[in-house]
């Protein structure tokens, strides 16, 4: 709240829902569902939401990709653009650039359990820059956004129209306020399967890694990415 300011808008978390998720999101997270909900900040730059309510979308971009071995992620937090931070309890962190197409982890490497709530603190403390989307120019996206389209409903968000993925240009006037969940299920449906950026898998896949790297960046490169 010190670096995102108060909320903008705030959801009670019921009981039941935090009880679901004991054992499966760390303690950390719940406690801050109990004491301050699911919150919206800056109108809808920052948003730590439902898993329930976004676990179809998650489990769309999740399955046939290299993560699905892990289990279950939820979703987190999210941006106005449909950024959205998941937790497994494996591996810990995980991204899906919805707008892009991609899934991102720092690393496989399995994390300590006594670890686990660094991947979920570290959800709220970058600077607010960080949860922003840069333009074809590479100017930042979202107070120009907020300017034209209004705030977004906890449920909205910005997308481009026509998606990034379609081959549109991320230009301010590409932008519309949408249904989060359906654009986001949409934008999956656009692509074969979600590009991943390895990074470090060490032994915990038990595969050429160096391999299955270089596979992966020419199926990106012979559909033109």
């Amino acid at each position: 709240m010190k670096r995102l300011g108060e909320p903008t808008m705030r959801q009670e978390v019921p009981q039941a829902l935090i009880d679901k998720y004991r054992g499966e999101l760390p303690d950390l997270l719940l406690g801050y569902w109990q004491s301050e909900g699911f919150n919206q900040f800056r109108h809808g730059l920052y948003t730590s939401i439902n898993p329930d309510a976004w676990q179809g979308v998650v489990d769309e971009w999740v399955a046939g990709t290299v993560f699905e071995q892990f289990g279950r992620f939820y979703a987190i937090t999210r941006t106005a653009f449909g950024k959205l931070y998941l937790f497994n309890r494996q591996i810990g962190r995980l991204t899906i650039e919805i707008a892009c197409g991609e899934l991102s982890t720092g690393s496989l490497s399995q994390v300590p359990p006594e670890d686990l709530w660094l991947d979920v603190s570290g959800r709220f403390s970058p600077h607010p820059d960080h949860w922003d989307m840069l333009d074809h120019e590479d100017k930042y996206l979202f107070d120009r956004a907020l300017k034209k389209l209004g705030p977004l409903a906890m449920d909205e968000m910005y997308g481009f129209e026509p998606s990034l993925l379609l081959g549109g240009p991320a230009k301010l006037e590409n932008l519309a306020k949408v249904d989060a969940y359906t654009h986001c299920a949409l934008l999956r449906r656009l692509i074969d399967k979600p590009w991943v950026p390895f990074t470090d898998i060490g032994e915990v896949l038990g595969v050429d890694t160096a391999e299955l790297a270089r596979q992966a960046i020419e199926e990106h490169r012979a559909k033109g990415g």
